[in-house]
C-alpha cells in the first residue's frame, strides 16, 4: 500500500489516499476470509462487507486510489485518474444499494465478492453517472432529499453491462 498525497498549485493539500497493490491482495484476502468467519457464526442474515475492506480490493485489482481525507463533502470513495468513483459492494448481489440524492461522483463501480472454495471471485461492473441519475428510483426520491435505492444487479442486466471478473 502506498500512501499518495495531492497537493494544489499553491502547496495545499487536496486530498490524502491510499492505493493498494496486487502485493497486499494476500492481507486483503486474509480480512476478507475474518468477515466470512463472522458472518457464518452469527448464523443470521449476512451483514454487510466492511468499506475498508471492499474499496481497498477495489483500489489493489483497479489501481484506484481509495480517499481517506477530502476538503469537500464527498460521495465517492476512490479516484482513477480524474474519475470520482462511488464502490459498491455487495456479498449479495440481490440486495439494494443507496444513494446520496446530491451525488459528486462520475461513476460507480458495483463489486460483487463470493467465495468459491479457498479463492474469491470479484465481479466489477460500471456505471455512468447518469445510469445512476436517469433511474426511476433516483428521480423520484432525490428531489425529495430522499436516499434512492435500487438493485445494481439487475440494471446492469437492463443496461447489458457486462462484470470485470478477477479471481484471487
Amino acid at each position: 500500500m502506498k500512501q499518495i498525497i495531492k497537493k494544489t498549485k499553491n502547496g495545499k493539500t487536496f486530498y490524502e489516499a491510499y492505493r493498494y497493490e496486487k502485493k497486499d491482495i494476500k492481507e486483503l484476502k486474509s480480512q476478507l476470509n475474518d468477515w466470512d468467519k463472522l458472518n457464518k457464526k452469527l448464523r443470521g442474515r449476512r451483514i454487510n462487507i466492511p468499506e475498508s475492506i471492499s474499496e481497498s480490493i477495489h483500489s489493489a485489482l483497479t489501481g484506484s486510489e481509495v480517499v481517506k481525507k477530502y476538503p469537500y463533502k464527498k460521495t465517492f470513495d476512490v479516484i482513477r485518474g480524474k474519475q470520482r468513483v462511488q464502490v459498491k459492494a455487495s456479498s449479495n448481489p440481490n440486495s439494494p444499494s443507496s444513494f446520496s440524492p446530491n451525488p459528486n461522483f462520475d461513476k460507480v463501480e458495483h463489486i460483487i465478492l463470493n467465495k468459491k472454495g479457498k479463492k474469491w471471485e470479484a465481479k466489477i461492473t460500471s456505471f455512468s453517472k447518469k445510469d445512476i441519475t436517469t433511474h426511476p428510483n433516483y428521480k423520484r426520491n432525490a428531489p425529495a432529499g430522499k436516499r434512492p435505492r435500487f438493485v445494481l444487479k439487475e440494471e446492469a442486466k437492463k443496461l447489458n453491462k457486462k462484470a470485470k471478473e478477477y479471481r484471487f
